[in-house]
């Protein structure tokens, strides 16, 4: 498992920077400013950004890689003793299910708690689906989903540029996407 720490192209000295540049609050969260300060040196503050930008992400990845080690650790060591739990609450539902059958009655209450049986609930399987359909389509036993299609709403407004009745065509924001060498 990998240990926590500085990944070795940290620079303190871009990080110290760019936070002084940003104040962070209280809570350690930067307030970031509402627009670019031009300063005769714009690339090279940009492009200290993208180096801070590519450092915290490669940072994240390494946390996010941590800790799935961990979770594995973990998973590793509830299978193992959840699997020993199991076997004994199998092995002892099966000795009360035949306390149970012994006494023939239909529920037994011990000062230490109660065995009971229970009714399981009735369901309805189809073993054929489509012989059901076919047999029953036009009666209440089978139901037809009525829903717009989305997609083809879509592919009717580019082909004609008409928008049909009670439908509307929504854009969400348009995102950044930052690209940087990993």
């Amino acid at each position: 498992m990998e240990a926590l720490k500085l990944s070795p192209d940290f620079d303190p000295t871009v990080e110290e920077e760019i936070y002084q540049e940003t104040a962070p609050d209280e809570h350690g969260m930067a307030e970031a400013p509402r627009e670019w300060r031009p300063e005769p040196e714009d690339e090279q503050r940009a492009g200290r950004y993208l180096r801070a930008y590519r450092w915290h992400l490669r940072e994240q990845a390494r946390i996010c890689r941590a800790a799935a080690d961990e979770r594995q650790r973990i998973d590793a060591w509830e299978a193992m003793h959840g699997r020993q739990e199991e076997q004994a609450l199998v092995y002892l539902e099966h000795m009360l299910r035949l306390y149970l059958v012994h006494t023939g009655r239909r529920k037994v209450d011990l000062p230490s708690g109660s065995i009971s049986w229970r009714k399981a609930r009735e369901r309805v399987e189809i073993a054929d689906l489509e012989a059901f359909v076919a047999e029953h389509q036009d009666t209440e036993l089978v139901r037809v989903k009525m829903e717009p299609d989305k997609r083809a709403v879509m592919d009717q407004v580019k082909r004609t540029g008409e928008i049909p009745l009670y439908a509307k065509i929504v854009r969400g924001e348009d995102q950044i996407h930052i690209g940087v060498d990993q």
